[in-house]
């Protein structure tokens, strides 16, 4: 993909400590090709770019207006071409700047997922013939550097643009639930102790299979004839008295009140499923094998006594691996994405490898955007 757009007026948003890794497209200028720096999409029938930065010890700048200005004034071309920023690029013309920020700002979470940090854009310029002008700067906390650890890295050309074209429906359908989410997962991996992220992926696991196990049609988890009995206010004063006063035999300071809480903490364990049985059915729905069973021993024991049931290296490290995988993997699906993403510790996978050979529970879609 080749693009010469220096003639057009275009939003610029800078993207502070942002590697976008392998780029899909080059910029030609007069004075030459550039290695690949550019990432085309198109969103709501929108062609964006983004694009990595330079930096030419001066300012960080796109490669082709680089090589123009050392042209300019008459010196040779010298820049880092491995500059940790980048920009997101749209032509002023089809669309409003109000637009273009709320959809940047969109892009910026969706990227966040896919390069493992927190993304957003710090000033917005307008360019046109190479000049640039200033319209807007906001002050931003971002980590110090780009991600390490990127789960969607571009390796094999195109992922990046495949998520973003098929993510962003799925995201603007439900922003305020995806923000937070998304929020979320930029903390974990900003926290370097294991027991901190893991309590923030424990909280994640939670928060994405809660939301997609919602109308889902559990059955009872101990049963129809408990739910009958304690929906029939005679049965129920009954059962309460009687458990009431078995209570009582063991500890003498038990009161009713205790009694009607209990039997309000049964209903629960009646009508809501558990916590293993919630994710294993967030993990079908969405059409993928469910997570191993490490992650709900290793959340339980976080969010009871904030730490891990075993401190083995060997099982720490295995924890937060798999933990961090399912996460990926889980959010990736819902949001319709089936192609190569990386897993750190083992390389390239396709999200077609967790997928399951049955059909997800009750006959319910996985495919969140029917």
């Amino acid at each position: 993909m080749e693009a010469n757009d220096d003639d057009h007026e275009r939003f610029e948003f800078h993207l502070p400590r942002v590697n976008i890794g392998v780029a899909d497209g080059i910029t030609r200028s007069p004075e030459g090709a550039f290695p690949r720096d550019t990432i085309s999409f198109t969103l709501e029938g929108h062609i964006w770019k983004l694009r990595c930065l330079v930096d030419t010890g001066e300012a960080l700048l796109p490669p082709d207006v680089a090589m123009q200005e050392a042209k300019a004034k008459g010196t040779p071309f010298k820049a880092d071409l491995k500059s940790d920023h980048a920009i997101l690029e749209i032509p002023t013309v089809v669309i409003s700047q109000a637009e273009a920020e709320e959809t940047a700002n969109s892009i910026g979470w969706l990227l966040g997922l896919a390069l493992g940090q927190r993304v957003t854009w710090s000033e917005i310029g307008i360019r046109k013939s190479g000049h640039r002008r200033m319209v807007k700067a906001r002050t931003i906390s971002l980590p110090t550097k780009a991600s390490g650890c990127q789960p969607i890295n571009n390796q094999a050309g195109g992922e990046i643009t495949t998520f973003l074209e098929t993510a962003y429906p799925i995201f603007i359908k439900d922003q305020q639930w995806w923000k937070f989410t998304l929020h979320w997962f930029a903390l974990a991996y900003e926290n370097s102790t294991v027991e901190v992220s893991g309590m923030i992926h424990s909280m994640l696991l939670d928060r994405i299979s809660s939301w997609r196990v919602e109308g889902h049609a559990f059955e009872k988890q101990i049963g129809t004839d408990l739910d009958e009995c304690l929906s029939d206010p005679a049965r129920k004063a009954e059962l309460g008295k009687e458990l009431g006063e078995t209570m009582q035999r063991f500890a003498k300071n038990w009161n009713p009140d205790r009694t009607e809480s209990l039997l309000g903490v049964i209903r629960g364990w009646n009508n809501s499923p558990s916590f293993k049985k919630k994710l294993s059915t967030a993990f079908a729905l969405a059409g993928l094998k469910p997570p191993p069973p490490l992650l709900t021993r290793a959340r339980n024991a976080l969010m009871h006594t904030g730490s891990l049931p075993d401190l083995n290296h060997d099982y720490i490290v295995n924890y937060d691996r798999e933990v961090h995988q399912s996460i990926v993997v889980l959010l990736l699906s819902i949001l319709n994405y089936d192609g190569m993403f990386f897993a750190r510790d083992r390389g390239m996978f396709s999200i077609r490898d967790f997928r399951l050979n049955e059909a997800p529970p009750s006959g319910q879609q996985s495919d969140l955007s029917q």
